[in-house]
């Protein structure tokens, strides 16, 4: 049908054109009086008029995300030592979601204890504990996470413990974490994980 209509505009686009005008669909085209109109240009609208740019822009390739990982463990440790706790707490981080769960464990248990503030510590441990846990040190990630129920208790933590105690086989503990979580944290994004957890211990 699409084609029919087109086809139709077409012809009636012929039928309208004469020598002077010419019409495409609707828009009105006023030919060049001849052929040596540009010639009558002058200069300044010749380069007016040749000033045509291509819109499409290459993407530029980010080196830094390709860029390899080069450094040693040695230099890892060296940069990220001297740096401020915040700092200090934002690389480990990076280094987590890279997978390199041994080197954040050494860097975590090796700050010194005087950097560490408050407003950090709660990351700090958190980060630690779940690092011992990914790594297949399940009850020093335990004694960890347990340690920080002594000051802080949150969602993830609870989240934690469950999905460790189910790890080894402690099914009654994790049932306990897991209604913790349910329980003083109904709405919590852990939810969902929790549930599905849930349902290989049944």
């Amino acid at each position: 049908m699409m084609n029919k209509i087109f086809f139709i505009l077409f012809l009636f686009s012929i039928t309208l054109c004469n020598s002077d005008v010419l019409w495409d669909f609707g828009v009105k085209i006023n030919p060049l009086e001849n052929s040596d109109s540009k010639q009558q240009l002058n200069p300044d609208e010749l380069k007016l008029h040749a000033i045509i740019s291509d819109p499409f822009v290459s993407p530029i390739l980010n080196t830094q995300l390709n860029k390899p990982d080069t450094q040693t463990n040695d230099e890892i440790l060296n940069n990220i030592y001297n740096q401020n706790i915040s700092n200090i707490l934002r690389e480990t981080q990076i280094l987590y979601f890279k997978k390199k769960y041994n080197l954040v464990i050494q860097i975590l248990q090796n700050i010194n204890a005087k950097l560490i503030t408050d407003e950090v510590k709660y990351d700090i441990d958190f980060l630690l504990a779940d690092a011992l846990y990914q790594t297949g040190e399940f009850q020093l990630a335990i004694k960890k996470a347990e340690n920080i129920l002594q000051y802080n208790s949150e969602d993830k933590i609870y989240f934690l413990l469950m999905i460790i105690y189910q790890s080894i086989g402690e099914k009654n503990k994790s049932i306990k974490f897991l209604n913790k979580l349910m329980n003083e944290f109904p709405y919590s994004d852990y939810i969902t994980s929790a549930n599905i957890k849930a349902n290989t211990l049944n």
